[in-house]
């Protein structure tokens, strides 16, 4: 179906349509050879001139994206290198490594600068060579090659080094940070220092690459003190970053007339990555940063579209110029006057240049036109434009993973795509309907399946996107059919029955999310959608019974306790399905974590009312529960206060049966144990109450 006809008027569209094709049509002639599906992880070395190049040794490759994954908290560098140094001793590595840093030491201008190629080709395939170089006192080093008076070559050289190096993880942009990389190398970009091209740009990428702080380490904290910690070190970058001017001095490259569009893609990404960490210009500035991001991105395009330029230089640019813009764009500051403006700044038509980059081959790219389409797609007033310039079936496209094992450039790219479909979303039924017949609903659903078993915080993220996409596509009930169909329901069941540690399973997770959005589909009243809910019930109890094993059990039950949480609509079906027999049976689970996941469902069923409470009580859980609470187990007093409190007929009946079987002591024990949370203190005393409230608090039971 198309979008409605009143979003624009014919001709107009029709203008605009032509224009998106023939760009589309352009960037596909000038990239019909650029088919590498890795997309670019690391800008390309910059327009370094042919003497620049006839100084690289015969045979050496481009410099490639390495493994970027965080290091372990024992590998971080650090100030003796035990481990990095002892590492790359076993391979032989340690030796030529302090050869080269007692040349950068003492060696004369023209020895220090060979040596700081020499280290280039050193660390580029190992990121423990990076750390034991780092550890070896490299960085401090070059940062001194970068100095006023240095000569070009050798200061091209040790840029070139330093960005070698601290691609490796975070720990070493903490270290370049630490050793005035950032300032040093904001400087050389300043047009006073009198540095070469060739210089310049190899500076604006050590520079991008020291801003580019991977953020999946505070995702992946496995602890809410770890995730402080990480999210302290990464406001620490930011604020060295700001000391040093970094961001100013890349604003400046990208206002400098005849840059060449290798050195715009580095300070592009730098602008992003510093974006990422928090740095944005406020007010005015953010327009008109925003607006030398669009020329980037137009210069880009262009470069791509024409014959005799550069392709792949040109859809980098673009990449990064459409990051830099959804970073901007999507900060806690932005606001919809700032996007209608960027929207159309400086005569260019920023919609249909990011339409035409979702289809460049490289991922990336793709990834960040669409996450720039989502982040103008915030505005009401832009998404009509957006549908009309033809995103939809290019969104749609990104949505589908070709690979049984799903490669991470395509998965962010699907992601950014859910998320920006999720944005035009709130444009109405219609457009939610133009999307249902784009063919997106049956990719969303198995990108939710596929992504409930990956274990990586940037999973996490993405599920979320898919989720709340697919939440925002049920708020019209013409495509719920649909939405069942394409297997929705059980795809969310199937994320609330794993936890991760690597993706998080607070409130603010994808299991939330997945909850939420099979909330959503219970109470929306009855229809396809909830007749699915109600469908998974009952082989979900028998899993949660033991029918399909022990770690099936498991799963069922994480499953129900959120289930038990997210919607009173299933409370009634849950218990129909013989929920409250199996939540039981799993108290006496082994280990406590097994036994408190159903204690905290019987919690959440016991508020829904008297008639589920007594449905529980039914089957005889009390002792049970005081003998976790006798363990310490805080969820067991939660479900306790729950069955015995409330006004309904029975709820004496109840109060009378806990009392009978020792409640009143064993309450009593962990309020003045003081070792209890405050919760659990809560409940016990709520639950306290419940029995003097029906003349029980006297009867204290064996314990």
């Amino acid at each position: 179906m198309s979008p409605p006809r009143t979003l624009q008027a014919p001709a107009a569209r029709a203008a605009q349509q032509h224009a998106v094709t023939a760009a589309r049509l352009n960037i596909q002639r000038g990239l019909s050879k650029l088919q590498d599906r890795r997309g670019l992880s690391t800008v390309a070395a910059a327009a370094k001139g042919k003497a620049a190049e006839a100084k690289e040794p015969a045979g050496t490759a481009p410099k490639t994206a390495r493994r970027r994954s965080a290091p372990a908290a024992s590998e971080r560098a650090t100030p003796d290198g035990a481990l990095a140094a002892a590492k790359a001793a076993a391979s032989g590595d340690v030796r030529p490594l302090q050869q080269l840093i007692d040349q950068l030491a003492s060696g004369s201008a023209a020895e220090a600068g060979a040596a700081a190629k020499e280290l280039v080709s050193c660390v580029k395939s190992s990121d423990e060579r990076c750390r034991a170089a780092a550890n070896l006192g490299a960085l401090k080093l070059l940062v001194d090659l970068l100095g006023q008076g240095q000569p070009d070559s050798q200061r091209f050289e040790a840029a070139r080094a330093i960005d070698g190096i601290v691609c490796a993880g975070n720990d070493l942009r903490e270290a370049a940070a630490a050793a005035g990389a950032p300032a040093a190398l904001a400087a050389l970009l300043a047009p006073a220092a009198g540095a070469s091209k060739a210089v310049e740009a190899a500076a604006a990428e050590a520079l991008a690459e020291v801003a580019a702080w991977d953020m999946s380490e505070v995702a992946a904290a496995a602890s809410a003190d770890d995730a402080r910690r990480e999210a302290q070190r990464a406001a620490a970058m930011g604020k060295a970053l700001i000391r040093a001017q970094g961001l100013g001095a890349l604003v400046g490259v990208l206002e400098r007339k005849g840059s060449s569009i290798s050195l715009q893609t580095h300070a592009a990404r730098g602008v992003a990555s510093a974006a990422a960490l928090g740095i944005v210009a406020p007010g005015e500035a953010a327009a008109r940063l925003g607006a030398l991001l669009l020329g980037v991105l137009n210069e880009g395009v262009a470069a791509a579209e024409e014959r005799g330029r550069a392709p792949k230089k040109g859809v980098e640019a673009a990449r990064w110029a459409a990051a830099g813009l959804a970073a901007l764009l999507s900060a806690p500051d932005a606001n919809d006057a700032l996007r209608r403006r960027l929207a159309g700044s400086g005569g260019i038509d920023t919609v249909p240049l990011l339409v035409a980059l979702l289809e460049a081959p490289p991922k990336p790219a793709a990834a960040a036109a669409a996450a720039a389409l989502g982040a103008f797609a915030r505005c009401d007033d832009l998404r009509p434009a957006i549908i009309q310039a033809g995103a939809l079936p290019h969104l749609v496209s990104l949505l589908v993973l070709q690979r049984a094992n799903f490669d991470k450039e395509s998965l962010s790219a699907a992601a950014a795509a859910a998320g920006t479909l999720g944005h035009l979303a709130e444009a109405g039924d219609a457009v939610r309907m133009a999307i249902a017949e784009a063919g997106a609903l049956q990719p969303l659903a198995e990108l939710v399946e596929r992504l409930s078993g990956v274990e990586s915080p940037a999973s996490g993220r993405h599920l979320i996107l898919v989720l709340q996409a697919l939440r925002e596509l049920m708020k019209c009930r013409q495509i719920h059919q649909a939405l069942a169909d394409a297997g929705v329901v059980a795809a969310a069941l199937k994320v609330i029955s794993v936890t991760t540690k690597a993706r998080g399973g607070g409130d603010d997770g994808p299991q939330a999310a997945a909850a939420s959005l099979i909330g959503d589909a219970a109470a929306g009243g009855e229809g396809p959608l909830r007749g699915a809910v109600i469908a998974e019930l009952p082989p979900l109890v028998a899993r949660l019974a033991g029918a399909s094993g022990a770690a099936g059990a498991r799963c069922a039950m994480r499953a129900v306790e959120w289930l038990t949480d997210c919607c009173e609509a299933l409370d009634a079906p849950l218990l129909a399905a013989g929920t409250a027999p199996a939540l039981v049976a799993r108290l006496s689970d082994g280990g406590a974590e097994g036994g408190d996941d159903a204690a905290w469902a019987i919690d959440n069923l016991a508020r829904s009312g008297d008639e589920a409470c007594s449905a529980i009580m039914a089957c005889r859980p009390l002792s049970r529960l005081l003998d976790l609470a006798r363990g310490g187990s805080g969820a067991a007093v939660c479900a306790l206060e729950g069955l015995i409190t409330g006004d309904g007929p029975a709820a004496r009946g109840r109060a009378q049966a806990a009392a009978a079987a020792g409640a009143g002591a064993v309450l009593k024990r962990i309020i003045a144990s003081g070792a209890a949370d405050e919760v659990a203190r809560d409940a016990a005393e709520g639950a306290l109450n419940a029995l003097a409230a029906s003349g029980q608090h006297g009867s204290s039971g064996k314990i």
